[in-house]
């Protein structure tokens, strides 16, 4: 999924568990913050993610190297 460079605004729930599994998330430039995305736990297959410039100021959450542990590309 790429909807990069945009002013999509993406907050969800804290519990909402998306019906989808990503190989590719790029989300540059969305709103997704400021707390780290909890829906993006659930993106265990994800091989590059890009969350770059989305207004994100938080540490990472404990579950973040095991859900993306195979991904070769983190930004």
């Amino acid at each position: 999924m790429n909807i990069s460079q945009n002013l999509l605004r993406l907050h969800f729930e804290d519990d909402w568990s998306p019906p989808f599994r990503l190989k590719e998330g790029h989300f540059w430039s969305c709103d997704m913050g400021p707390p780290f995305p909890a829906w993006l736990r659930w993106q265990t297959d994800i091989c590059i993610l890009d969350i770059s410039s989305t207004s994100i100021n938080d540490v990472l959450p404990h579950w973040f190297w095991a859900s993306f542990s195979n991904s070769f590309s983190l930004d």
